[in-house]
């Protein structure tokens, strides 16, 4: 008799570029389902605000807070404030962003995980440790502005560094999925502008209680993963299918 596998039979689209959700892909095809994996959005360094980071600005900083892989990528091929960047203190959203500090160079001491993705999550886990700090937040155009508003610390800074930029997703129709993956609010906002949720039959996983709550703005079909990582997908779409 022939052993079936947790997902046999599903297909799964990952709002991601190919390269990028490689891991992801294999563990689900690993399990039996059928993985398409596709960009809905590209990423545009904003060199005004890259300009801003210099080590002048860096120097009295205590603490930066960290949302995303993207902003760690930026922040590091800054050349002039790699050294200042390695004394740092930080705030990292979610493992994924803490791995990609440890990549980078980062002591694993150095860092803060805030496990719940959103402003009111850092401001009620870290907030406190804060008071006294000057904090960076370098993060993207979209970002949500109420994360300022709510810490109390000595000083606080956001800067874009980048602009998450709408493309068109490369699939037949979007009906074929059982599952759809997203990443991030701006990945889900590119996606529902080009496809509306009314016309949609899938449920959404999402990766992080931020871009659960953009999905949700959209549709009440909304998974969301913990731990907020490619395997707590993987393990969310298992989950389903055992219900």
């Amino acid at each position: 008799m022939e052993t079936r596998t947790p997902l046999d039979g599903q297909k799964i689209l990952i709002l991601r570029h190919p390269d990028a959700a490689a891991s992801m892909t294999q563990g689900i095809t690993n399990l039996g389902g059928k993985v398409d994996a596709v960009p809905a959005i590209a990423i545009t360094p904003i060199p005004s605000g890259i300009a801003q980071i210099t080590p002048e600005i860096l120097g009295p900083i205590d603490t930066l807070i960290i949302t995303s892989n993207e902003t760690v990528s930026i922040l590091f091929k800054i050349h002039t404030i790699i050294d200042l960047l390695k004394l740092k203190s930080y705030i990292a959203v979610g493992p994924s962003t803490y791995q990609s500090l440890i990549n980078a160079g980062i002591p694993a001491h150095q860092i803060k995980i805030s496990s719940i993705h959103s402003a009111k999550g850092i401001r009620d886990e870290w907030g406190a440790s804060l008071a006294h700090d000057h904090v960076l937040y370098p993060t993207s155009e979209a970002a949500d502005p109420s994360l300022i508003k709510s810490l109390q610390c000595a000083s606080v800074t956001q800067v874009a560094l980048y602009r998450p930029e709408t493309i068109k997703i490369a699939i037949a129709h979007a009906n074929q999925y059982d599952y759809i993956v997203m990443t991030s609010g701006s990945i889900a906002r590119s996606f529902f502008s080009q496809y509306p949720p009314e016309t949609l039959v899938a449920t959404y996983i999402a990766m992080g209680q931020q871009t659960a709550d953009v999905i949700r703005s959209y549709s009440s079909r909304v998974i969301t993963a913990y731990p907020s990582t490619q395997e707590g997908i993987i393990k969310a779409l298992v989950s389903l299918q055992s219900t």
